[in-house]
Order: structure tokens, then C-alpha cells, then sequence
């Protein structure tokens, strides 16, 4: 940061970053125990894999085929307690503690920087800051992990997300009806004074949030956000607030009662 902060250069910017990874790798086998440094590697090199996908479960089969959640627990669990990766487990009840309604087989993890992750995908600087169509993906990709750290410099604690299959959704006329498709929530948050809160995050200023929609349908919360390139709204219990606005967003949704 405080190289592009300093000089605006981001092939220096990135230079930097690629010269934090490797001291990463290096330090890993310093740190890491032995019988768990290959699993460790390997989950850390794989995660710009896994949020590159649509659905950001993390998935074993993409480290290994074959690879069974026993054999890589221990090494998760180090680079958490290590805060080099965020886990963000999924809830199918938005309840009250959400530790205690997390499915723990099912989850996504974040690296703890934004450029980083960029670093690490070795995504061309070009195409970050004029984008492109094949970006598309990535990019959603990228403003989640940015969120993710924001509501962790937050000191949001408990933070989870939401999935759930056979949803009520609404038809181009207007009508509801079943479908199969699952519904996706990118965070759901714990507030003292709002209760569950679900944080849909888009990349632009598209505000089309169907997963949002039926989540609201289904669970009625007292407040729900939608974080993109918008600006400010409001309206009835769900409040647009600006990517950039997230550095104050405990504030935000705590001052709203």
C-alpha cells in the first residue's frame, strides 16, 4: 500500500506483493509443523481457485482429487490462527449465536489482503483497473475479500454466510414460485442492536440482488445491506451502502435501530 501510497506506481505496488508471498512460503516452512507444511502450501496456493468459481465453497477435490477435509483440517486451522486466511462458515438458519447454527463442512476462505489475492492470481494490473469480460468472475471475487477485510478491521467477530436450496423466487410476472437453484448470501453478520444482518456485496453498480431478495422473503430481518458502487439508500429494512463507505460500517448498522 504505502508503495502505490507514496509514488502512485502499481508495478511497484506489485512487485511488493510478490515479494510478501515469497517471504510467506519461506516463513512456512519455518512455522509450520512439518506434517502439515504440504497441506498448508497447498490449501494457500489454491484459494484464488476457489473464490474464481461462482459457488466459493471451498472445495477439496480442487487442491487434490481425492483429497478428503481429515487430511487438511489441521492445516486450516493453523493458517486461521495464523490470520493469514479468514474462514467464513455457512449457516442455513440466520439465528442467534450464528457460531453455533455454522456448518463447518461447508465454508469459504479468504486470503488477509485484497492485493494480495490479486498478487497471487497473478492478475495483470491492465485488466484490474480497466477490466474486461473475462474478468467478470474474479472481480466479484475480489470486492468479497475486499469486503471480508473490512468487516474484519470492523471488528465484526461473528461472521458467516448463507446458502440454501429450493427457494421461493420471484417469476418475470410477477409470481412466486419454487425453484432449484440455490440462493447465495455472501456474509451474514451478528449486530447487538439488529440481529442477524445479510450483506449482499456487488462488484458495480448493479443492484439486482434475486439471492438477497428471497433471503428477506424468507427470514424477514429488521436490516439487510446491499454494498456496491451505488451510492447511498434506503429502502424499507434494506439500506445500499457504498463499497467505500464499509470502513464505518459497524457504526453504521449500529447507530440504525
Amino acid at each position: 500500500m504505502s508503495k502505490f501510497i507514496n509514488g502512485g506506481d502499481f508495478a511497484a505496488a506489485r512487485k511488493a506483493q510478490s515479494e510478501i508471498l515469497r517471504s510467506y512460503h519461506e516463513d512456512f516452512s519455518k512455522h509450520i509443523p512439518v506434517d502439515t507444511l504440504p497441506q498448508a502450501l497447498k490449501i494457500w496456493d489454491s484459494i484464488p481457485v476457489q473464490l474464481a468459481r461462482e459457488n466459493k465453497k471451498f472445495i477439496y477435490s480442487e487442491i487434490q482429487k481425492g483429497a478428503k477435509a481429515k487430511v487438511y483440517e489441521d492445516a486450516i486451522i493453523w493458517l486461521v490462527n495464523s490470520g493469514l486466511i479468514y474462514r467464513i462458515d455457512r449457516v442455513a438458519k440466520p439465528a442467534t449465536p450464528l457460531k453455533s447454527y455454522a456448518n463447518t463442512g461447508a465454508f469459504k476462505l479468504y486470503v488477509i489482503d485484497v492485493g494480495l489475492l490479486s498478487a497471487m492470481s497473478l492478475l495483470n494490473v491492465k485488466t484490474l483497473l480497466e477490466g474486461d469480460a473475462l474478468f467478470t468472475e474474479f472481480k466479484g471475487a475480489l470486492t468479497e475479500q475486499f469486503v471480508c477485510q473490512e468487516l474484519r478491521a470492523n471488528k465484526v467477530q461473528d461472521i458467516a454466510y448463507w446458502a440454501n436450496r429450493d427457494e421461493i423466487v420471484e417469476t418475470d410476472a410477477g409470481k412466486m414460485k419454487a425453484s432449484n437453484r440455490i440462493s447465495e448470501v455472501d456474509f451474514l453478520l451478528q449486530s447487538e442492536n439488529n440481529g442477524v444482518i445479510p450483506l449482499e456485496v456487488k462488484a458495480a453498480a448493479n443492484l439486482k440482488a434475486k439471492s438477497l431478495k428471497v433471503y428477506m422473503e424468507k427470514h424477514k430481518p429488521k436490516m439487510a445491506v446491499r454494498s456496491s458502487l451505488a451510492n447511498y439508500g434506503r429502502s424499507g429494512s434494506l439500506y445500499d451502502i457504498p463499497l467505500y463507505a464499509l470502513t464505518r460500517f459497524k457504526e453504521i448498522i449500529e447507530e440504525d435501530r
